[in-house]
């Protein structure tokens, strides 16, 4: 079995932790080992039920969750994709874009248990933890989003 969140060991921390303190921001790159960054991608693209977020000027964000994307009429798609297309084409913020909110469906327990879950348990659990301690010089880290 592949481990879900394994580190890669050839991360170099010091020099890390280094260009962080200098630059006061750091990014790291190949930070799962090699195999668990295709694992990941594997879910990602094929065990990942996408929404979608959006927001259009002065509207507040907005998520759709996948399994009522095929059920909104087909003016509702055009409306959000206008509004959106209007802001861009203006001064007014706007996105959009495919989302998975990982904690919104870890606390709603979109899929308790599920593969998503365990990612974001990893993602908070001390390896990964430890290591961005380390680089960022943040002993008091506790969680981390994803």
């Amino acid at each position: 079995m592949i481990p879900l969140f394994e580190i890669s060991p050839d991360l170099d921390r010091v020099a890390l932790a280094g260009t962080f303190a200098r630059d006061g921001r750091v990014q790291i790159r190949d930070v799962p080992s090699a195999r668990t960054a295709l694992e990941i991608h594997r879910i990602l693209a094929s065990g990942t039920p996408w929404g979608i977020s959006w927001q259009a000027g002065t509207e507040e964000p907005r998520h759709i969750r996948p399994e009522a994307l095929p059920l909104m009429p087909r003016h509702e798609h055009e409306a959000i994709g206008a509004k959106v297309s209007a802001a861009m084409r203006g001064d007014d913020y706007a996105f959009v874009y495919s989302a998975y909110p990982m904690l919104d469906a870890y606390k709603g327990k979109w899929d308790e248990g599920g593969v998503h879950d365990l990612l974001l348990e990893h993602v908070n659990d001390a390896p990964f933890l430890d290591l961005v301690r380390e680089v960022a010089a943040m002993p008091d880290l506790v969680k981390a989003d994803a």
